[in-house]
């Protein structure tokens, strides 16, 4: 099982959390990577410090995706 296959499983099941993928040859499975439905993929190595911030920067997202789909919600709603 590979990272992309992951994805693929992991999204059947949790379609919402960010998926990050660490690779070392970004440029082979970017693609097909995102079509999995990876949230992005990163070059290998990473430095903690960078990889806390990835984290945190895909939570924001997240939690910034969710607040334009309520507030599109209560839009529709009017």
């Amino acid at each position: 099982l590979n990272g992309v296959q992951l994805t693929q499983r992991v999204r059947l099941s949790t379609p919402d959390i960010p998926i990050m993928i660490l690779t070392s040859d970004v440029d082979a499975i970017r693609a097909t990577a995102l079509q999995a439905g990876a949230t992005d993929v990163y070059a290998k190595p990473v430095s903690s410090n960078t990889l806390a911030r990835l984290v945190e920067f895909a939570r924001v997202l997240k939690v910034a995706e969710q607040l334009v789909n309520e507030m599109r919600d209560e839009k529709a709603k009017d």
